[in-house]
């Protein structure tokens, strides 16, 4: 059975002449909906008008899935992606690791409640160009890091 998500990015290609022409949209809410994976159809539109996109409490674990955000909107500048169950930001494809050509202009990025685990997965944000936000609170393996005051 097709999930809410991908029914729903169905629907932004079907009306997307409607939407995104004629409202310039610029924020969209795919929150709430326990979808894990994002299909996206061939040929898929991109739309630049979308700068900001909220994904929380989902269940994708992968950044494959989330990569394709960045080729859906290739202008976003902030992404929400708060409680869920997103557990890395790497990709064994080397072109979803890309960072710099699918989240060039991505300012804000939040990761907070989710299930990431260990610092070499934030390795990736490095090539983030424009990115001068992260908000990562919540996340598990962050907890455990002793706190030093001077």
């Amino acid at each position: 059975m097709e999930n809410y998500c991908n029914k729903l990015i169905q629907c932004i290609h079907v009306y997307s002449k409607c939407i995104f022409i004629n409202f310039r949209v610029e924020e969209i809410h795919l929150s709430l909906n326990e979808h894990d994976d994002i299909s996206l159809p061939e040929p898929f539109k991109t739309y630049p008008t979308v700068k900001k996109i909220h994904m929380s409490k989902n269940n994708i674990k992968n950044w494959s899935e989330l990569h394709k955000v960045g080729r859906l909107f290739p202008n976003l500048e902030h992404f929400v992606n708060i409680e869920s169950q997103l557990e890395n930001l790497r990709s064994d494809d080397e072109e979803e690791n890309d960072m710099t050509r699918m989240f060039a202009n991505m300012k804000s990025l939040a990761l907070t409640q989710t299930n990431i685990e260990g610092w070499e997965n934030f390795e990736v944000l490095k090539h983030c160009p424009a990115l001068v936000e992260l908000k990562v609170l919540g996340i598990p393996f962050l907890e455990v890091i002793p706190c030093t005051h001077s």
